[in-house]
């Protein structure tokens, strides 16, 4: 009995010192990002509490927080659509790569220092040390095979070596497996959500485009007013932001980004929209002026730009009564039926949006 009793207490003090480790809680701190899927710092790294529950994506469990399995399951229901937890491929990180039946669920096993060298999107597997280890492959040269993983290293992305199709190690008992991959992988890369894109520093005429999608190599933008069926494209940039001009004042405009993994493009995101500022201002005398003058003709100009419409009056000087020209979508309008050797004087107004400005100052011409 005072054996049993003796037993009793060391396996309670086992079992209290591993609950000490293991805070109440742990908030994933984000340590890296790719594809847009972000790995998460575990509590302790590399330990092994379950305490903290499952996670979910999409509608899906992914698994505990934050193991190294989380991390691959919830990639590869982000960015190709497949619910692993769900399958019997699910457990500890060897389990991925022991288990028999990868090809049941479109998915397909290549050994380490095989004919296959790994490529972008691949889980990479270890077996070792009883439980293993798992990743993501983040790229590939000839010599190096990054990865990106949780429960490791507190960066989650570090550079394996490379010699032909044999990969190094993840670390000094971790000798890598080998490495599953999607069949038929069309793309690697994720849209982004509606909440990683959106507009600042918007403007009566400008717009600055942003999306906070790390660990991509470009991203792709386009934008159209909004109730219009054509986008204008902008060149893609590897900043993620852009700034776009030549807009509307006071009108709303709904804009998409797509990014690019490797030599992928994910599909375009959902749009959002944002509204230029309504404030119009009529135009200086500056900015008007009348050229082409005639016997009874004269082109009126305006030079304000990011506009809707061009609104014209004008009348011969000395006179009350304006004679209005119907507005138009170009920044000129001739008019004609003038008499010759007279003084002329006009404004213009602008629309920006739906909202007319003021008429500008009046400004004279003569004609020949």
């Amino acid at each position: 009995m005072k054996n049993l009793t003796l037993m009793s207490i060391l396996i309670c003090l086992v079992s209290i010192s591993t609950l000490a480790q293991c805070p109440s809680s742990c908030a994933g701190t984000i340590s890296a990002t790719f594809n847009g899927v972000s790995a998460k710092q575990n509590c302790p790294i590399g330990g092994d509490c379950t305490n903290f529950g499952y996670n979910s994506e999409a509608g899906i469990n992914t698994g505990l927080k934050w193991q190294c399995v989380e991390y691959v399951n919830r990639y590869y229901k982000l960015v190709y659509g497949m619910d692993l937890k769900s399958t019997s491929i699910y457990g500890h990180a060897a389990n991925y790569w022991n288990w028999t039946n990868h090809s049941t669920i479109g998915l397909t096993k290549y050994s380490n220092g095989g004919s296959t060298p790994p490529q972008i999107g691949d889980m990479i597997v270890s077996t070792a040390n009883t439980y293993g280890h798992i990743a993501i492959v983040k790229n590939v040269t000839a010599t190096t095979v990054e990865i990106i993983d949780q429960n490791f290293s507190s960066t989650s992305v570090r550079q394996l070596t490379r010699s032909g199709n044999n990969v190094g190690s993840f670390g000094t008992v971790y000798t890598v497996s080998g490495w599953i991959r999607k069949s038929s992988t069309t793309t690697n890369c994720v849209s982004p959500t509606t909440t990683q894109i959106s507009a600042t520093n918007v403007a009566n005429t400008t717009a600055k485009l942003n999306c906070t999608v790390s660990g991509v190599a470009e991203y792709d933008w386009q934008y159209r007013k909004q109730g219009t069926s054509t986008w204008t494209g902008v060149t893609a940039t590897t900043a993620n932001n852009t700034t776009i001009s030549g807009l509307l004042s006071g009108t709303t405009y709904e804009f998409q980004v797509a990014v690019k993994c490797g030599t992928a493009y994910s599909n375009w995101s959902s749009t959002k929209t944002f509204s230029t500022l309504s404030s119009c201002n009529a135009p200086t005398t500056t900015q008007i002026s009348a050229t082409n003058i005639a016997t009874t003709s004269a082109k009126l100009n305006c030079t304000v730009t990011g506009v809707a419409e061009y609104d014209w009056q004008y009348r011969k000087q000395g006179t009350t009564t304006w004679t209005g020209v119907t507005a138009t979508a170009t920044n000129n309008k001739t008019i004609t039926g003038l008499l010759s050797n007279t003084n002329y004087e006009f404004q213009a107004a602008v629309k920006c949006g739906t909202t007319y400005s003021n008429w500008s100052s009046a400004k004279v011409f003569k004609t020949l």
